[in-house]
């Protein structure tokens, strides 16, 4: 491993707290058991089922607004998506982005996605290893697959897919899925 060093620069405004009439909460579902073997395609899927581990943690209902959405995947992805799992807006499409390019690609949803009686995401992403060897996830050289978002929610959420289960195939991609595991931080 070789260390690079560097430099950034990171600016933070804030708002007054007088202007601010939504507290929103951030939240981040991301597919970590990424592996695709050397010169082969393949599409991820997760149906994170959120809602009752939510209601459990906060005894609330799963009814966020959401306002921002932000894919994130590195150079080879050819595909990201993500939409709305059950209630009245089932399967609305949230993000249906092609290849990397580079921009950070956030969507902001004004009105804010209403998922009232929702029971979560379904998100993925579809990669192209052009390489010599196998990637999974990770940084540099390998993938990753999240999707960070903003609403108006009782608490912050985090939803991974550690296993996956090869589903079939889709001409030459391999399809896999595996099921979300939930972390949700109620604040103070």
């Amino acid at each position: 491993m070789t260390s690079v060093t560097g430099q950034a620069k990171l600016t933070v405004y804030t708002a007054d707290a007088a202007s601010v009439s939504v507290k929103l909460k951030g939240f981040d579902v991301e597919y970590d058991a990424l592996h695709i073997p050397s010169h082969t395609s393949a599409r991820f899927t997760a149906q994170c089922s959120i809602a009752a581990d939510f209601t459990k943690t906060t005894g609330l209902p799963f009814a966020p607004k959401v306002y921002y959405l932000l894919p994130h995947t590195h150079t080879l992805a050819t595909a990201f998506f993500a939409s709305v799992k059950g209630g009245v807006n089932d399967g609305e499409k949230l993000l249906d982005l092609g290849a990397f390019n580079g921009e950070g690609r956030g969507k902001t949803f004004d009105p804010p996605v209403e998922m009232t009686g929702a029971d979560g995401f379904v998100f993925g992403c579809q990669y192209d290893n052009t390489r010599d060897r196998a990637v999974g996830w990770g940084f540099g050289q390998d993938e990753m697959c999240e999707l960070f978002g903003f609403a108006d929610a009782g608490a912050f959420f985090n939803s991974r897919v550690n296993v996956n289960t090869p589903t079939g195939q889709d001409g030459d991609v391999s399809l896999l899925q595996g099921p979300c595991e939930h972390e949700v931080f109620q604040p103070n």
